[in-house]
């Protein structure tokens, strides 16, 4: 979730921090500590949820794939994300289908209502729904990640007490490095599909990846402090 980015950092801001002499910078250090914690216990149980739901899809994926009669595939609907609740019962019992309810609820809960009204009315698009927003988000992820980084390794907006070190700084670009090469990775089909559809869709395809590679390269070769 590219938003997190920005989110989990700037709980950081919402915390009382001691402000005399002698006792700031501890006190950051303990803000961050606990602000660190926060952040990764909310993070596991939402990687925990996705998992197990990408672990089970996946599986009944690879089954309707073997199965074959005279050498034919045979065509079997997959579960989307209105059986998903089915699917999280039968990993976790009957409190599967509440875990990815109370996370809604609790962290969500101003989004609650159009979440709601489009699982009733648009119920037939929720697949198609999620993975466009998944491309979207892949799409902002290092807009957002690499100005992170950045303003990580920053002595001017971090002072020197609190930039990341040089090997945090190492792995977090070469972290980055990776997660924009998958994305690239992913994107490339979906950019071949549309150029398929004429040249003038062609053009649009490539002319919007090349400009938003180049977008990518300047954020990241930019030197600006």
């Amino acid at each position: 979730m590219p938003h997190n980015l920005f989110l989990h950092p700037a709980l950081v801001g919402t915390r009382r921090i001691k402000r005399g002499a002698g006792v700031r910078q501890a006190s950051i250090r303990e803000a961050n500590l606990y602000t660190t914690i926060e952040s990764a216990v909310a993070l596991l149980f939402s990687f925990i949820i996705n998992a197990t739901a990408l672990i089970v899809f996946a599986d009944i994926y690879s089954m309707n794939r073997g199965n074959t009669a005279i050498g034919t595939m045979v065509e079997e609907h997959l579960p989307g994300l209105i059986e998903a609740a089915e699917l999280l019962r039968g990993a976790f019992g009957n409190i599967g289908p509440l875990l990815p309810w109370l996370c809604l609820f609790i962290s969500r809960s101003i989004s609650l209502v159009p979440t709601i009204l489009i699982g009733v009315l648009a119920t037939s698009y929720l697949d198609q729904l999620d993975e466009w927003l998944n491309v979207l988000q892949s799409l902002a992820l290092p807009l957002a990640l690499i100005p992170t980084l950045k303003l990580a390794q920053s002595h001017v907006v971090m002072t020197s007490d609190f930039a990341t070190s040089k090997y945090w700084r190492a792995f977090g670009w070469m972290t980055a490095a990776a997660i924009i090469a998958l994305i690239v990775y992913l994107l490339l089909p979906l950019v071949f599909m549309l150029a398929t559809r004429g040249v003038l869709s062609a053009c649009l395809a490539y002319a919007s990846f090349t400009l938003y590679l180049f977008f990518v390269g300047v954020l990241a070769l930019d030197n600006t402090d």
